[in-house]
């Protein structure tokens, strides 16, 4: 089994896009048919999909996990500046954060 799509309904679609690119995510804008501008990325296997909530569709309320490449100076200030703990240091070498995107999600970062 494998997860091959996951939306994500926000009130603010540029803001969450504009959040998630800090962190080396590349969306693109898209429409299909008679559907709402979305932005939609690739995450090895799984779309993973930015779509306006409205009165049919709350915001989505969840905690994701992503396995990130090793980040850059800048992508680990923003990490730090997003996070209500400290970075840590796993004991696989990997480092761990927990931040919160626009829409009160936590996001749990390894690189």
């Amino acid at each position: 089994m494998n997860v091959y799509l996951l939306v994500y309904y926000v009130e603010d679609m540029e803001k969450t896009k504009d959040f998630l690119s800090k962190l080396g995510l590349s969306f693109v804008k898209e429409k299909h048919e008679n559907g709402p501008v979305h932005f939609s990325t690739k995450l090895n296997n799984t779309v993973f999909e930015i779509y306006p909530s409205n009165e049919n569709k709350r915001p989505t309320k969840a905690r994701l996990g992503l396995e990130l490449p090793p980040l850059n100076e800048v992508q680990q200030a923003f990490v730090r500046e997003n996070s209500s703990k400290d970075i840590l240091q796993l004991a696989n070498g990997k480092k761990f954060a927990v931040i919160v995107d626009p829409n009160g999600n936590n996001i749990e970062l390894v690189w």
